[in-house]
């Protein structure tokens, strides 16, 4: 990873950046892209810890490829550096289900089936041996919205190599996020592209600093709440981002910015997400 990523030149170049996310197809406008988008990867490739510093499709050094990270935010959590705290607030339990709107961020995959192996290292206790299960119904779920089962591949292996890193892999695994404004984020997505707006790669990291749980499998328009962040929930949120959603304002979106403890509505899919989803995703091959 040395080769790819120099973290000193990336502190430099990202100040001088100014980082716009577009609006699409249906997408509500966006604020400008900022550090709260996106952290990358350091090069504590071999530890529990990973140092995270603000990036916007940087390029990696290796032909013309570059790198995306998108944040996810406890709720609460963006702004004083402080971790996110559960306000109590009952919104959290409401799923309207009305949000229509996605944005794209630019790049998507012209794959028809995506291999990705989920890697159990620094899995924590209280998920240990459930969270597997709950982030393949979050694959599920994006599959079932595009009507292709076989969109996505999703197997468990210990011996994967620790995400992020620019290995020829698609890894969903776990890490502590470190440094300047980590204890804030619930997890990340790590997206190489080749510079012409195909996506390489792309990795998910949950942030162990946080309590997580396994709730209810909820369905749409059920007003229930769980303890901690769910991992189903915050998956389903950062699969978005790995087929090639963006963030949205709405906070009925699975897409939404942030996300509360206990809160469930984000393992189910507003229309907005549908749509956006079947936008990006590769067309089933005819058979």
């Amino acid at each position: 990873m040395k080769k790819i990523i120099n973290s000193v030149s990336l502190v430099s170049t990202f100040v001088l950046l100014s980082l716009w996310v577009g609006c699409s197809d249906n997408a509500e406008p966006l604020a400008p892209a900022s550090s709260q988008e996106i952290p990358m990867l350091s090069k504590q490739t071999g530890s529990s810890s990973l140092d995270v510093v603000p990036v916007f499709r940087i390029p990696t050094g290796h032909n013309s490829e570059r790198l995306t990270v998108f944040v996810f935010y406890g709720k609460g959590g963006n702004g004083g550096g402080k971790p996110p705290k559960d306000d109590g607030s009952s919104e959290k339990c409401s799923d309207t289900n009305t949000n229509v709107a996605f944005s794209k961020i630019g790049v998507r995959w012209t794959q028809p089936q995506l291999m990705v192996e989920y890697q159990p290292t620094f899995e924590p206790e209280a998920v240990a041996g459930m969270a597997f299960d709950a982030i393949d119904r979050a694959f599920s779920t994006w599959e079932t919205a595009v009507t292709n089962a076989d969109l996505m591949s999703f197997s468990e292996n210990i011996t994967a190599p620790l995400p992020p890193d620019r290995d020829g892999q698609n890894i969903v695994g776990w890490r502590q996020l470190v440094g300047r404004n980590a204890r804030k984020v619930l997890a990340a997505t790590y997206i190489w592209d080749d510079g012409n707006g195909t996506i390489l790669e792309a990795d998910i990291v949950y942030n162990t600093s946080h309590n997580w749980a396994i709730n209810t499998v909820i369905g749409v328009g059920t007003t229930e709440c769980g303890t901690d962040f769910d991992v189903q929930a915050i998956g389903t949120h950062e699969i978005g981002h790995f087929i090639g959603l963006n963030h949205v304002s709405s906070e009925d979106a699975t897409m939404a910015p942030t996300a509360a403890k206990g809160e469930l509505k984000k393992q189910t899919l507003t229309p907005g997400d549908v749509a956006g989803a079947n936008v990006v995703v590769p067309s089933i091959p005819a058979s």
